[in-house]
């Protein structure tokens, strides 16, 4: 009996001992997280312009106007406030009937200050500043001509400048008679009369520029320019307009005052000027008609209504803006962001689409503006990848600008950006390739199962696994990137993906790369 339980407690103590000192199993999972994709949209900039016009204001000042009102100072500074906030302006204020710049008026964005004979006022004493004008008893009116001669005298001093809008608003309760023949006060000849409508018309058309003189307006008989417009001076504005504000009902007809003549010279030029067309292809935007009488920039004094009498030409001025060109485009600003150049799309908004220029290709670089060709002189178009993160200048055109530091691509002849197209780049990271696996403690060779993506991986062969070791005995690293540049190649790439510990070298189809489970059990080595 003794023996028997001697037997059964040497089986106890034998199985608890056994059972007491087997290694523990281990088991280390790593996830490989799946690799970035991104996009990135933007679109070019534009610098703002405020366009150069150049108002010349000529105001009724003979003794028997009675608009020099509180509704025509209305009328003025609401043109005023509009032109300060969008335009470049220069504004001379001028009597209808005077000579040379004897009681004229100048204000401008700039405060040029242009001599000349010409006073220079702030713009808000501007619709005070009409009360000054003298007036003057006569029937002469010469308006058509006071303009060209103003605008003739005033180029070199700054008050008119080349390109600008150039825009003449006559007032007046009267017509230009001057046409009229000496000593024939009032006599009333319709073919004079159109041929020095014509021809003032013509004088205009010659400073503005861009004008074909075969439109038969030109008559010598009037004419302060020649038929060729040889001495003219030219402005080659960007446009011209003649504003008339007169009496367009007869003084029977007319609300506002029976003191007027109906206007035929000033409406005539208004529209000649209006509807000739400008040679380098520019058309204004249509007048603005709001009674049946009114037509191109010749507007009604009678009606008394003078708070739309500049809607369209403030409509017609078109704000200027210069394109920014761009050769570089950002792709990230994460400088440690990877590019995979066969996942870039470069798509354009009006939907073109752009390729990769091999590196084998030479291109020769349009520095000015799209026309790069390849070493054939054949154009090309696409872009490349800058490898590195860098800092560049996107914008070439109108100035070198726009600084980014990020991932970026150049681009090569129609893929440069323009204002105000936008590019889409669509991109991912290249596929990250892992070699090894990593063990936190030092394992039993013999016991190591190792999973990747719940497939064993066999121990040895061309697909399968080693245990790094060094001296026979399994090597413990500090710090050891798992990352490999790919398939076949170990050198390590960066970023790295560093681990303590202990290793196991994969081969083949064992490399794993993202989207990767990997999981390694084992026993702790004795």
């Amino acid at each position: 009996m003794k023996r028997l339980i001697l037997v059964i407690l040497t089986l106890i103590f034998y199985s608890c001992a056994k059972e007491e000192f087997v290694p523990p199993t281990s088991t280390d999972t790593t996830t490989i997280s799946e690799k970035k994709s991104g996009s990135s949209q933007s679109c070019a900039q534009f610098t703002y312009v405020r366009p150069p016009v150049d108002l010349l204001f000529l105001w009724d000042n003979s003794t028997s106007s009675i608009y020099l009102n509180d509704q025509t100072k209305a009328a003025l500074n609401s043109v005023i406030n509009h032109i300060s906030e969008r335009f470049d302006y220069n504004v001379m204020m001028a009597p209808l009937l005077g000579t040379g710049n004897s009681n004229t008026a100048f204000f401008s964005r700039s405060g040029h200050n242009p001599g000349s004979g010409i006073t220079t006022i702030n713009k808000s004493y501007a619709s005070s500043y009409l009360s000054q004008f003298p007036r003057v008893q006569g029937s002469q009116e010469s308006g058509a001509q006071r303009a060209i001669d103003l605008i003739r005298t005033n180029q070199t001093n700054g008050v008119f400048r080349p390109n600008a809008y150039t825009l003449v608003i006559t007032m007046s309760n009267d017509d230009d008679n001057s046409w009229e023949e000496d000593g024939c006060s009032y006599c009333f000849n319709p073919g004079r009369q159109t041929r020095y409508a014509k021809a003032k018309a013509h004088d205009l058309l010659c400073m503005r520029g861009n004008y074909d003189n075969s439109t038969g307006l030109y008559d010598s008989e009037f004419s302060t320019f020649n038929s060729s417009c040889s001495n003219a001076p030219k402005l080659d504005s960007t446009m011209m307009r003649y504003i008339s504000i007169s009496a367009l009902f007869d003084k029977n007809s007319c609300s506002v005052s029976s003191q007027l003549t109906q206007n035929y010279v000033y409406k005539a030029v208004s529209e000649y000027l209006y509807s000739t067309p400008y040679t380098n292809g520019f058309t204004p935007p249509p007048a603005v008609v709001v009674n049946p009488e009114e037509h191109s920039d010749h507007f009604n004094i009678c009606r008394g209504n003078f708070a739309y009498l500049f809607d369209g030409v403030n409509n017609a001025i078109q704000d200027a803006v210069i394109a920014h060109v761009y050769k570089y485009w950002p792709i990230t600003s994460d400088t440690s962001t990877e590019i995979d150049p066969a996942s870039l799309e470069v798509v354009m908004s009006n939907g073109s689409t752009f390729a990769e220029i091999p590196n084998s290709v030479s291109i020769v670089r349009d520095s000015t503006g799209k026309n790069d060709m390849d070493s054939s002189g054949n154009p090309i178009s696409g872009y490349r990848i800058i490898n590195s993160p860098t800092t560049v200048n996107t914008r070439f055109l109108p100035t070198a600008g726009e600084s980014f530091t990020g991932r970026v691509i150049e681009l090569f002849g129609d893929a440069k950006v323009t204002y105000p197209a936008c590019l889409l780049v669509n991109y991912s990271e290249p596929d990250s390739y892992y070699g090894y696996v990593h063990l936190a403690d030092k394992p039993n060779e013999s016991t190591i199962v190792l999973k990747i993506n719940g497939q064993i991986v066999p121990q040895g062969g061309a697909n399968g696994w080693e245990l790094v070791k060094s001296g026979g005995q399994p090597q413990w690293m500090s710090n050891f990137n798992i990352r490999i540049q790919g398939r076949g190649d170990y050198t390590p790439k960066t970023p790295a993906l560093s681990k303590s510990g202990y290793f196991l070298k994969v081969y083949g189809n064992a490399v794993y790369s993202n989207k990767s489970t990997v999981q390694v059990t084992y026993r702790d080595s004795n």
